[in-house]
């Protein structure tokens, strides 16, 4: 079985890493995803996702940026030249140009799946009043299968339409607390010369608008005025200019602050972070699905901090993650310094939660096995 997954941005983020985690797993059962992107898709991802087997076509750019009618003939183009017994449209609104050129190029298998709660970027009120309800009818009307990452992305994307809830998932082995993730977490400290009496904070992710970054460094700033404080960017993205200048800036004025830009991770090396962090920031503007950060803490036993905008399915209950209002930080400073912080869950604790929710990989891989056979 061949599928054509469309993503925004093929890379380094949550709907991306899902899909390969997933695309790795069915990989042994007979199907092959290949991949319609567009550009600005990371290459280095690009490159080791065609040296797997798989093919990768980039647009010049998504709906917004070609045209509908555009990006209308150019999915028609490319499902003519190649057959594909599915395809799975992740790109939000936008799917429902993709979905009629698959319709009337007959691809028997048309899925449209929700990761985000809200449109991710600036448009103006306008197009959005004027686009929005146009696009989702033609999602309704060509989509065979709706599904979606969360409740509030499903309802956001599919209004009243059935859906299917199929919730992200990740491996937690990868994550979970040990003698040697210590060792190695100890030995990051050190050459990053963070001081043991330090409270370390992190946010991972793309440094951009949607994910907030500068509630961060200001409830960095506001802790760091209590206590000595290290917040690390474990990411890159349009932002981090202007946040590499504002927190020089801020560590000027306050000695006992220190920012880290690390940059982005391999996903190997990510795990590490989590077990340095005191806490992990999620202050997440409206529109964000149900980030796999939020996930991956708490598989490495890591308590979080998280905007009330953020879908609160994503706690699965080890006592860890707090929700809070995304625009003020002096309330999640507050909760950092004065925050009696519960000892991390064990090992199996963790296990036990995940094999509950249906957060891990497998049980994502095998619900997505099951859309590839339903048609109308």
């Amino acid at each position: 079985m061949r599928v054509l997954h469309v993503v925004g941005r093929l890379g380094m983020g949550g709907d991306s890493v899902v899909i390969l985690s997933v695309k790795k797993y069915l990989q042994e059962q007979g199907v092959t995803f290949d991949f319609l992107t567009h550009k600005g898709c990371h290459g280095k991802t690009v490159e080791q996702v065609k040296n797997s087997g798989s093919k990768v076509w980039i647009f010049p750019g998504d709906v917004w940026r070609m045209g509908i009618i555009g990006y209308f003939f150019g999915v028609c183009w490319l499902l003519h030249k190649n057959h594909y017994d599915a395809i799975q449209f992740h790109t939000s609104l936008q799917s429902g140009v993709g979905l009629l050129a698959a319709k009337l190029s007959h691809v028997p298998v048309r899925i449209c799946y929700a990761h985000a709660a809200n449109i991710q970027r600036k448009i103006h009120p306008a197009i959005k009043m004027f686009l929005a309800p146009i696009l989702r009818k033609l999602i309704s009307r060509n989509a065979t299968v709706c599904a979606a990452c969360g409740k509030e992305a499903g309802t956001f994307l599919f209004g009243k339409k059935p859906y299917c809830l199929i919730p992200n998932g990740i491996s937690p082995s990868l994550y979970l607390p040990s003698a040697e993730m210590s060792l190695k977490a100890q030995n990051l400290k050190e050459k990053l010369h963070i001081s043991p009496n330090a409270v370390v904070l992190g946010q991972v992710g793309r440094l951009d608008w949607m994910k907030n970054a500068f509630h961060s460094l200001r409830t960095a700033f506001l802790l760091a005025e209590k206590t000595e404080t290290v917040l690390l960017y474990i990411g890159e993205g349009q932002e981090q200019k202007a946040l590499e200048e504002t927190a020089e800036n801020f560590c000027a004025k306050r000695e006992s602050l220190k920012v880290i830009f690390p940059g982005r991770q391999k996903r190997e090396e990510l795990p590490i972070y989590y077990h340095i962090f005191d806490f992990l920031l999620i202050p997440s503007k409206a529109g964000e699905g149900l980030p796999l950060t939020l996930l991956e803490a708490q598989a490495a036993g890591c308590h979080v901090l998280a905007s009330e905008l953020i879908p609160k399915e994503g706690d699965i209950g080890l006592g860890l993650v707090q929700f809070l209002p995304a625009d003020k930080p002096i309330l999640w400073a507050e909760k950092i310094l004065h925050q009696n912080t519960t000892p991390s869950p064990d090992v199996l604790q963790i296990e036990e939660k995940f094999n509950e929710s249906g957060r891990c990989e497998n049980t994502t891989a095998e619900r997505w096995m099951q859309l590839y056979f339903c048609t109308k």
